[in-house]
């Protein structure tokens, strides 16, 4: 089973970036691959294609893309649902 973001010690809290009118940029910063970020990623990645809110998910080795509809869910609003994501997988 991956790990949570508890579980990853002193993993950075990610970095979110508007990415247009419809879309955050999510990134860990690191300076080489990382198992452990990625999997992070990953595992955020998942979470979020379930819940049916966004749009479309895109994942990297240390960031994502998560888009939403910007007719229905405000940048602030998915900032938060971001951020909520990411408390609540620690």
């Amino acid at each position: 089973m991956a790990k949570s973001n508890s579980e990853l010690g002193n993993m950075a809290e990610p970095r979110l970036t508007p990415y247009g009118d419809g879309a955050i940029y999510l990134e860990y910063e690191t300076l080489a691959y990382d198992a452990n970020v990625n999997k992070a990623v990953l595992n955020l990645a998942a979470r979020l294609r379930k819940s049916g809110n966004w749009v479309d998910v895109v994942s990297g080795y240390h960031s994502l893309i998560a888009v939403f509809n910007p007719h229905k869910m405000t940048l602030d609003t998915a900032a938060g649902a971001l951020k909520e994501e990411l408390t609540n997988s620690k």
